[in-house]
């Protein structure tokens, strides 16, 4: 099996438990922020399908992603003042 075969065999059972899970998560939380109004619904439910797409590729991808990715969003901390 090639490294792209199991990428996306990975990626398919991930996403059969997880999508139905964020959908249920979804549906709650929609049902909590319906009081509040539908833009923070619509929001809800964009979040869930942002999250729908990206969270099954989450374990392909390899160990230190998330350092390289925040040291790259985040700004270097500054050194304290003296």
């Amino acid at each position: 099996m090639t490294h792209a075969q199991s990428w996306i065999l990975s990626y398919f059972v991930n996403s059969l438990w997880q999508l139905p899970l964020l959908c249920a998560a979804g549906c709650l939380a929609a049902r909590a922020l319906r009081p509040i109004g539908p833009a923070a619904e619509h929001r809800a439910w964009v979040s869930v399908l942002v999250l729908q797409a990206l969270l099954p590729a989450l374990p392909a991808l390899p160990a230190g992603w998330l350092p390289a990715l925040l040291s790259w969003i985040a700004p270097p901390p500054h050194p304290p003042p003296k």
